[in-house]
């Protein structure tokens, strides 16, 4: 399914007279000079931001120049299309404002750049752990904004007070209508390197996702094509785990318990004692060819969810 690119706030004659600053993910617009009655346009690469030069003016972050002319300063919506307007970006830090012009401040996000075509924004992450004591591990965390500071650091899987990290509902949501898929990514409990991806398209329901609310299942498939390893699936909360339904390690050639047990999370409540995060459900099948030992073979790995 394609969506269309969220647009800026302001008009098409202004997006094309501004110029992208990458390391903000911002743009520099026309900037009008009050001593002089001549107006400046950002240069690729000058910052838009409190008390730096844009051009020759000063643009704080309401878009406005610091010493009182006119001036814009225009913020991308996405890492989507942060890359869309600035081909070659890095992987990194970058500042975007899902709701543009509306109320909600704009934040910073860790934008992959490089893999599966680039674009992708970090909406959440589950840590990695080896051992007890075991996180808090709530039904519905996704749509809820915690722990953000972690989802700068695309490695930051360890040491962590709290299972969940997440940009919430109240950030992404108005960025979803843009969204054409969900990348899932699991990352070995045992080798940070070790990883297996699936990807799951993306539509209202999102916010229902790792809760027990119904919602519709969407296409789950194990490459970006969406052409390999495809079935319906949902994210729903059972009482006891999550199932991420379509996600097996089968699919990248990895021997899963039962045949049919996809990847899952625990609850809150469940009664067991098992480390927190994610299970591969290989438990120590092919010599543990999926690194993950914490404690009974097969828990503690963790989890990036990116959007594109």
């Amino acid at each position: 399914m394609n969506r269309p690119v969220r647009a800026f706030a302001s008009s098409a004659a202004l997006l094309l007279a501004c110029t992208l600053d990458v390391s903000l993910g911002r743009l520099a617009g026309t900037d009008s000079d009050d001593a002089g009655g001549s107006s400046s346009t950002g240069a690729s690469g000058e910052v838009c931001g409190d008390g730096v030069v844009q051009g020759d003016e000063q643009c704080d972050n309401a878009g406005d120049d610091a010493d009182g002319c006119l001036g814009i300063c225009e913020i991308a919506t996405s890492c989507r299309q942060i890359l869309g307007l600035a081909a070659g970006a890095a992987d990194g830090v970058y500042t975007i404002d899902p709701d543009g012009a509306d109320p909600n401040a704009a934040f910073a996000v860790y934008c992959d750049m490089t893999s599966d075509g680039g674009g992708w924004t970090l909406l959440a992450k589950v840590h990695r752990w080896h051992a007890p004591p075991n996180y808090d591990e709530p039904p519905g965390w996704l749509a809820v904004e915690h722990d953000t500071a972690a989802l700068l650091d695309a490695l930051s899987y360890e040491g962590r007070l709290t299972a969940n990290a997440s940009h919430g509902e109240a950030r992404m949501d108005p960025l979803i209508a843009s969204v054409d898929l969900a990348r899932f990514t699991l990352i070995a409990e045992d080798d940070v390197l070790q990883r297996a991806t699936w990807f799951k398209e993306v539509d209202a329901g999102i916010w229902a996702w790792f809760s027990s609310a119904e919602h519709a299942a969407t296409l789950v498939c194990s490459d970006i094509e969406m052409r390999f390893n495809c079935t319906p699936g949902e994210i729903r909360s059972t009482g006891e785990r999550t199932e991420l339904e379509g996600m097996f390690l089968s699919h990248h050639d990895y021997t899963d318990i039962e045949g049919n047990l996809p990847i899952h999370v625990r609850l809150n409540g469940d009664g067991y004692f098992y480390p927190s995060a994610v299970c591969s459900s290989t438990e120590n099948l092919d010599d543990n060819a999926w690194h993950d030992d914490a404690i009974d073979g097969h828990w503690g790995n963790g989890l990036e969810i990116w959007l594109r």
